[in-house]
């Protein structure tokens, strides 16, 4: 199997920068996909063949840019919230010259479409020169909430990068959208249950829900949400807090403590979300139900 992060954007790579300025921030980096804010000054950048997809998206106002995509150079202005794609496989090139803030890239690994739609694969993406699309603008902002607090939520991720993907293929490929799954099987909802009530304290992706149950990423999310009223991660995220409940009316652990026990090593996000999620605060729920 390929390796489970996807290498960053190649231009983040400096031999293949000819001119400006292009400086990353942290990455993010999910099952299928790696992500990052890159501050670009102008940049002029070369990029060859990309081993997989290859989003990127102005989250604020920018300049006049020239790019090459399919063989001819031409300009635009990236506005905000405008997208532009690089299918696998396709070279490009990019000169901002006279632009200077803030672009958030988006990674695709390179068997990305093998690994979420499977035997269902579609057709192949096509170029897409910087346009308003504010589905996939969405969605990419979805991607960085994701990692911005108490480091990633891997599933979370999982499933927000296979929905983008998936909206990738609908929208840029041809290819009709994919026929709606079947509700999972009795066998399956139970194996997939009892998977995420074992890893209420560790990670789990999407991924590997799916191989529990022989199907594709992309199938068994909307096979999951369709027999369980919910998507994989918000049925987790309870599964989480029922558990933090007991531990907070249970045991003397500290909140920290609980918030470990559960999966989240950021405590402030922990309660945000138990708070969110219970209508309590962890300190609050845990004094109202002590004697």
């Amino acid at each position: 199997m390929a390796d489970a992060h996807a290498p960053l954007l190649p231009s983040y790579n400096a031999s293949l920068i000819v001119g400006g300025q292009a400086v990353g921030g942290d990455a993010l980096d999910g099952t299928l996909f790696s992500a990052m804010d890159v501050y670009e000054r102008d940049l002029e950048v070369e990029v060859p063949p990309v081993p997989g997809h290859v989003l990127i998206v102005a989250p604020e106002p920018r300049a006049s840019v020239r790019y090459r995509l399919d063989g001819r150079v031409r300009s635009t202005t990236f506005h905000t919230g405008f997208m532009a794609l690089m299918p696998q496989g396709r070279p490009s090139w990019w000169n901002s010259d006279g632009c200077e803030g803030r672009m958030r890239h988006v990674h695709f690994a390179p068997d990305a479409d093998w690994r979420l739609f499977q035997q269902d694969r579609p057709a192949a993406l096509r170029p897409v020169a910087p346009s308003a699309d504010p589905v996939t603008r969405r969605l990419v902002d979805l991607i960085f909430a994701a990692g911005s607090s108490g480091g990633m939520d891997r599933l979370l991720a999982d499933t927000i990068a296979g929905a983008l993907l998936c909206h990738l293929q609908n929208a840029y490929s041809g290819a009709a959208a994919a026929r709606r799954p079947a509700a999972l099987a009795g066998w399956q909802v139970r194996r997939s249950m009892d998977l995420l009530e074992s890893r209420i304290g560790t990670a789990v992706s999407l991924e590997e829900l799916a191989r529990e149950v022989n199907l594709s990423p992309f199938h068994f999310a909307r096979a999951f949400r369709d027999s369980t009223g919910l998507p994989p991660h918000r049925y987790l995220i309870q599964l989480r807090m029922r558990r933090a409940c007991e531990l907070l009316a249970q045991t003397s652990l500290s909140v920290g403590e609980v918030a470990a026990a559960v999966g989240y090593a950021d405590t402030a996000h922990f309660s945000r979300l138990f708070r969110r999620t219970v209508g309590a605060s962890p300190g609050a729920y845990r004094r109202d139900r002590r004697p």
